[in-house]
Formats: C-alpha cells, sequence, structure tokens
C-alpha cells in the first residue's frame, strides 16, 4: 500500500480547503462554509466553518488512524488475539485499503 507520507495538514484558500503534505496536494475539499446570520459577507468571521474544519481534519489525520490500525494488528498478534472482533475488524479495514482504486473507491 502507497500513499503520500508525512504528516498532512490544512491549507485554506478561497472555496476550497486543500490536505497536502508539505507541496503535495493530498485531497481538497469543497468549503461547506455557512454564512452567520446578520453578519456581512466580506467580514473575516461572517462564516461559520466548524463544519469544514471537520471535515478536513478528519481527512487530515487518516495516515495516523492508519498506523494506529496497523499496530493494533501487530500488538493483538503478539497477545495471540487474532480471533478478536478487534483484530479482524482491522483486518478487514486495511485490506479493503489495499484494495482502494486510484479514484479512491473501495472495490
Amino acid at each position: 500500500m502507497k500513499h503520500t507520507k508525512g504528516k498532512w495538514e490544512l491549507d485554506r484558500s478561497g472555496v476550497a480547503t486543500a490536505i497536502k503534505s508539505g507541496d503535495v496536494c493530498v485531497a481538497s475539499i469543497y468549503n461547506q462554509d455557512k454564512r452567520i446570520k446578520g453578519m456581512e459577507v466580506w467580514a473575516n468571521d461572517a462564516y461559520d466553518t466548524s463544519e469544514t474544519d471537520a471535515n478536513a481534519n478528519l481527512i487530515a489525520s487518516a495516515p495516523e488512524m492508519l498506523r494506529i490500525i496497523k499496530d493494533v494488528v501487530i500488538i493483538e498478534k503478539k497477545l495471540g488475539h487474532d480471533g478478536s472482533s478487534v483484530f479482524w475488524r482491522c483486518e478487514n479495514f486495511l485490506s479493503k485499503i489495499k484494495k482502494t482504486n486510484k479514484k479512491g473507491e473501495i472495490k
């Protein structure tokens, strides 16, 4: 499985939020910002960015989540729990990631 390594960070500008690793744009999401009632359009704090920020942070945390899932599988195997539901759910998730096509769809 190959993905862009390193810490993924957010770059918010314009109508989209980019998830980047260094100079590489890993993903970009359209901002779902909602204008706060009564605020002027041009005001810096006129928009509620919480949903966009939450979605972007979830995507940006993917490398860390993947590392944690891999660690869980290793620990479960070492403890002899490779028959546990936690082990099998993590293994199943990792196998789905390996089957993801270039469009990001899980086969």
